[in-house]
């Protein structure tokens, strides 16, 4: 399958809107970082990893973790709900190499996102107390967890300011965009997105309603093909 940039280009999309924010990459070298810092000063072998296929959620929105994942392989997707009705959301990832969610750390508040593998993932999940205890007793461990709350702070509200301004298709498309570029290639070289209409629209930010209706219109413009519980994206 070709990058998305590459194929979908006459139709308005280019790589930069799935690599939209220029401080994602920083905040996940500094999020790798201090995983490494880490790891290197707790027995990790002693909390199993464990498989989780696609589309799994493992930490719900409401819940107070009592344990983050390390992602050895795979990624996971954060779906943060910022408006009052639920509907606005900033998307986030998670990849090998990376803790999700070290904002939880030190903190008692239940979490508000909802953290979904978007592929086959394999995660080692560190218990949040052994973490903040390696933290207080080791020095090292401070600089690269503040740079990275700093950097991932920027890098949030970026992406953000990009998401709210964008029109609702534009949202839609970069959503599918993204869901596209983190399934990877197709046995059939299709581009499709194994995503119910409800939980594409809390990845988009949008209304169910709203969300079906663009989806339709697109269709009657062959940009898309709607099945029951996925879309597929026509790159003709």
């Amino acid at each position: 399958m070709e990058s998305g940039g590459a194929r979908f280009s006459h139709l308005g999309y280019t790589a930069a809107m799935v690599r939209e924010n220029p401080f994602e990459r920083e905040s996940r070298r500094l999020n790798r970082l201090f995983a490494l810092e880490l790891l290197a000063c707790i027995d990790a072998s002693a909390y199993p990893a464990r498989n989780v296929t696609t589309g799994r959620a493992v930490m719900r929105t409401g819940t107070v973790p009592k344990a983050l994942p390390f992602v050895e392989a795979g990624a996971l997707q954060a779906v943060i709900h910022t408006g009052a009705d639920g509907q606005r959301v900033v998307p986030a990832t998670f990849e090998a190499g990376e803790i999700a969610m070290c904002s939880m750390l030190f903190s008692a508040s239940a979490v508000h996102a909802d953290i979904v593998t978007a592929r086959p993932s394999r995660l080692r999940w560190l218990p949040r107390d052994v973490v903040e205890s390696a933290v207080v007793a080791q020095p090292q461990l401070g600089p690269p967890l503040i740079r990275f709350f700093a950097q991932r702070l920027r890098e949030v509200q970026m992406r953000e300011r990009i998401w709210l301004s964008r029109g609702l298709k534009a949202r839609v498309w970069a959503t599918l965009m993204r869901e596209v570029a983190n399934a990877g290639p197709d046995p059939d070289d299709r581009s499709v997105v194994l995503l119910t209409h409800e939980a594409l629209a809390e990845r988009a930010g949008v209304s169910r309603p709203r969300l079906s209706m663009t989806l339709k219109a697109m269709e009657r413009e062959g940009l898309v093909r709607i099945g029951r519980g996925r879309v597929e994206v026509l790159g003709h």
